[in-house]
């Protein structure tokens, strides 16, 4: 076994010497064979002398093997020069160590420790070697170099800030990633730097870095602003501990900053695009709401809330989307659709309110879809269109109402004429009737059958607003008091009639006759709209409306009215038949009862006053006209004395002018019956001719007003310029506003309605010639 020896030259060289001391020599032997180190004992001719058991083992050689090797052979960075060397300035006192490297016997290299000294022995000088295999420090020592310039790479080249700073701002150790964060150009002069200072990077004396410190000993992702040299400031995420001395103080903090000013920038643009975008959505007068496909309502902003009638927000989410679409099976359509297009866009639907009140809106959509293509969410915009719907409703409403007005006049005009033959010539041939005489009953009929006629076409020409009428300025709450007992005895005792009137109310023009016949039809109705008992309300009031109130009645103008409530606790309306109340002939009533022209006549009547009506009215709720009458601003004439009737019959020349043949004779006939000489003309050119070449003086021209080739107004004209101061008294049954304004006679006309009796055109005609 390598390292093996025998021991007995110690005992033959210990002759003289004491048994305990050859005890203490094999002890020393075998203590020098089993250290952990190689020995070696080497001569001045470099032949090694001795070796223990360690180093036999160590470098693979038996006891014998290397005894008398040149050491050479063994520590392969030797020269005979450095061993020479070697030998020369060992120390018999002191060992020299230094390293080197040995070879094994089968060739394998290590690196050891030499540490060597001088011996002398009888006169001889040798040297002893002490050599350890420091192979594995080697290894530690690199793997700690490998390390080190690990670390210091990674400080170098991390773009994470490291450093350590005293508690006084002193910067003791930083990498170049934290000076290029303060701005520094490099690290030494940022190690030189005090921060606290040049009020640069954090202020560490800051509370809640300290007394984070103080309680958990380190921080950890502490973010703050700090200061860089050139006085921007950037944005860092900080942790660090504090590393103290014995005696507990802080020598300085160590820890590291990652700079997060692109990371803070993003998220403060995020916040404030979220910001923005809540903002948008809480005040975008377009309703938006989110909800799932089972109809449960996410989210939602104000206006979806205000558009929908919900009280607060909390009470649209807890309702569910299917609420505001009418019937049962329409969001589920719309769920389809959009699973199959992914959005829908520009969708006119009308959706229901929270109380059941219609909503017009234009809708889109936009569908949210899972990874596997499922719809997992529905955005729903909404626009409200009520308010344009209403405006477009009451556009074709009043569109159709003017083109059925425009009829009804046309043939109110005919009608009339008709009914003019009628009545003229039945009131004539009376007048040669006695009342004994069975046929003078028979024209009675006919002429109270007229007269029925005469009245369906008044308000055939009220409707349309071509009813010749002869305003004044009347205050309505003395209008109302004096026709109250009258309606009272219209509507029966079973209902019972309020009034009341507002102080201080404000004038209005209007002709009393026609106001009379707007309570008179309103009470009408309001009377067959109640089943038994019932109330009928009137109230007065003054109001101004604004542009506000404008925007949405495309009727109203903005200014001073007086408004009439006329309310009553009758059945009520539903929508489709309050869309028709003022159309002509239009009536719920049983067949026979009602002509269906009580409520148009009062709107022709109001939109023929420049007024405006409103009707509110539900099923079971009964129903309320408002009424807006305009304001009349200006000085009241006094009331005109009623004058003494005078004798129909007269004297005098007329010249009358009608297109209708039968008609111009009716005229003549009944005028020449009370005395009147009469000229006829078929044309208003034939009249123009009679005025030039006729002999005695004319003294009045009774025209009608609508004729083919020249008007009555254009007709005066001309005759008047052949004969100054000849009156003037046009007849019609409907004026196509050719002498009348809106229906209002212009200043200084005279008028007689068609159809009239020959009495009274004879009282008219009397009266014209009377006025100065």
């Amino acid at each position: 076994m390598p390292g093996s020896k025998d021991y007995s030259e110690y005992e033959s060289r210990g002759t003289g010497i004491n048994r305990s001391l050859d005890e203490h020599l094999h002890i020393a032997r075998f203590t020098i064979d089993n250290a952990p180190v190689s020995i070696f004992r080497v001569g001045d001719d470099r032949r090694i002398l001795d070796v223990n058991g360690f180093a036999c083992r160590e470098h693979g050689y038996t006891y014998e093997e290397l005894c008398g090797m040149d050491m050479l052979a063994i520590n392969t960075m030797l020269t005979p020069d450095t061993w020479a060397d070697l030998r020369k300035s060992a120390d018999m006192v002191r060992l020299r160590t230094f390293e080197s490297v040995h070879q094994r016997k089968d060739g394998t290299r290590f690196p050891v420790e030499v540490s060597i000294g001088a011996h002398e022995y009888n006169g001889k000088r040798f040297t002893v070697s002490f050599v350890h295999d420091i192979t594995e420090r080697k290894r530690a020592d690199l793997a700690l170099e490998e390390a080190e310039e690990w670390f210091r790479a990674m400080f170098e080249n991390i773009v994470i800030g490291v450093y350590q700073i005293t508690p006084d701002g002193r910067v003791l150790n930083a990498n170049p990633a934290l000076a290029n964060m303060l701005g520094y150009d490099n690290t030494h002069t940022l190690v030189k730097s005090n921060l606290r200072e040049n009020n640069l990077g954090p202020d560490h004396l800051r509370t809640d870095f300290i007394n984070t410190i103080r309680a958990n000993g380190q921080v950890v992702g502490l973010e703050s602003p700090w200061r860089r040299l050139d006085g921007s400031i950037v944005w860092v995420r900080e942790s660090a501990r504090a590393i103290k001395d014995t005696t507990g103080n802080v020598m300085y903090y160590e820890g590291t900053a990652e700079d997060i000013t692109y990371r803070m920038e993003i998220e403060e643009a995020l916040r404030r695009s979220e910001e923005e975008y809540r903002t948008f959505f809480e005040e975008d007068v377009t309703a938006v709401m989110t909800a799932s496909p089972d109809g449960t309502i996410k989210a939602c902003n104000p206006a979806f809330v205000k558009l929908f009638g919900f009280r607060s927000r909390d009470e649209a989410l807890a309702a569910k989307v299917m609420e505001i679409y009418p019937g049962s099976d329409a969001y589920e359509q719309m769920i389809g659709l959009l699973e199959e297009r992914k959005t829908l866009s520009d969708h006119e639907l009308e959706l229901r309110k929270r109380d059941g009140s219609p909503a017009f809106v234009r809708a889109n959509f936009s569908g949210v879809f899972n990874d596997n293509g499922d719809l997992i969410q529905i955005k729903q915009y909404f626009i409200d269109e009520t308010k344009r719907k209403s405006l477009e409703q009451q556009l074709i409403q009043a569109q159709k109402l003017d083109g059925i007005g425009r009829l009804a006049g046309g043939v109110a005009h005919d009608y009339n004429n008709i009914l003019g033959v009628i009545l003229g010539y039945s009131e004539l041939v009376m007048g040669r009737l006695q009342q004994e005489d069975p046929l003078y009953h028979q024209m009675e009929a006919i002429i109270s059958a007229a007269n029925r006629g005469t009245e369906l076409t008044r308000r055939l020409l009220a409707f349309a607003r071509k009813e010749i009428v002869s305003p004044k300025v009347v205050n309505l709450n003395s209008s109302i008091e004096s026709i109250q007992k009258m309606l009272q005895r219209l509507i029966g005792e079973n209902v019972r009639l309020s009034f009341t009137p507002c102080n201080d109310l404000w004038d209005v023009k209007i002709d009393p006759t026609q106001f009379d016949q707007i309570l008179i039809n309103l009470a009408t109705n309001a009377r067959d709209a109640i089943d038994d008992i019932g109330t009928i309300t009137i109230e007065t009031s003054n109001v101004t409306i604004d542009e506000r109130f404008v925007h949405g009645h495309m009727d109203f103008n903005p200014g001073d009215y007086v408004l009439l409530l006329f309310t009553d606790s009758g059945k009520g309306m539903d929508r489709e038949t309050k869309g028709k109340i003022f159309e002509p002939f239009f009536t719920t009533k049983p067949k026979g009862e009602g002509t269906g022209l009580g409520l148009s006549t009062v709107y022709g009547i109001i939109k023929q006053n420049n007024g405006n009506l409103n009707v509110y009215s539900e099923p079971g709720k009964g129903t309320t006209f408002r009424i807006y009458l305009p304001r009349f601003v200006g000085e009241r004439k006094e009331a005109e004395q009623k004058q003494q009737p005078e004798p129909l019959s007269g004297t005098g020349t007329i010249l009358v002018v009608e297109d209708q043949a039968d008609l111009l004779d009716l005229a003549r006939n009944s005028l020449e019956s009370f005395g009147y000489k009469v000229v006829t003309a078929l044309s208003p050119g034939e009249a123009v001719l009679l005025c030039g070449t006729y002999r005695d003086e004319i003294n009045m021209l009774l025209t009608d007003v609508v004729m083919p080739t020249m008007n009555g107004k254009e007709l005066r004209s001309r005759v008047e310029k052949i004969t100054p101061g000849i009156k003037t008294l046009f007849m019609s049954g409907y004026t196509a506003n050719i002498i009348t304004d809106g229906g209002m006679l212009d200043e200084g006309i005279e008028f007689i309605q068609k159809p009239f009796t020959p009495r009274t055109l004879a009282k008219k005609v009397r009266d014209v010639l009377a006025s100065r």
